[in-house]
C-alpha cells in the first residue's frame, strides 16, 4: 500500500483520508471490470449459439462515481426480426447499462 514512517515528512489526516479514498476507488474499479468480464464469460457460455454468433471483444470504459473502470467486452452478430444484421452486446442487455456513452447515469446525477 504505502509505507509509513515518523522520521519522514509529516502527514495530515486530510492527505491520509485522500489517499485511502483513491486506493479504494482504484481497487473498486478494478473489482467493477473484472466481475463484467466474468458476467461476459458466462453469457457467451450461456448464449443461444445459432442466434448470437460471437465477433470477437472491445475494449471499452465507463467513467463511475469511483473513477473510470477499463475492460472487454463482446460484441455479437444477430438477425433481428426484420431479418436484418445487426450488433449487440449481451453483457449490457444483461445488465441493462444504464450509461450515457461511457458515463454511469449514477456520476451524470452526482454532477449535477
Amino acid at each position: 500500500m504505502f509505507k509509513l514512517s515518523l522520521n519522514e515528512n509529516e502527514i495530515n489526516f486530510k492527505d491520509l483520508e485522500v489517499k485511502i479514498y483513491k486506493l479504494v476507488c482504484e481497487e473498486a474499479c478494478k473489482i467493477i471490470a473484472q466481475i463484467l468480464m466474468e458476467i461476459d464469460d458466462m453469457l457467451l457460455e450461456k448464449r443461444d449459439k445459432k442466434e448470437y454468433r460471437c465477433k470477437g471483444k472491445k475494449h471499452t470504459n465507463i467513467k463511475t462515481i469511483m473513477g473510470t473502470v477499463e475492460f472487454d467486452k463482446r460484441i455479437y452478430e444477430h438477425i433481428n426480426s426484420e431479418g436484418k444484421k445487426e450488433y449487440v452486446y449481451l453483457l449490457d442487455e444483461y445488465l441493462k447499462m444504464d450509461t450515457i456513452g461511457h458515463i454511469s447515469k449514477k456520476l451524470m446525477v452526482e454532477y449535477k
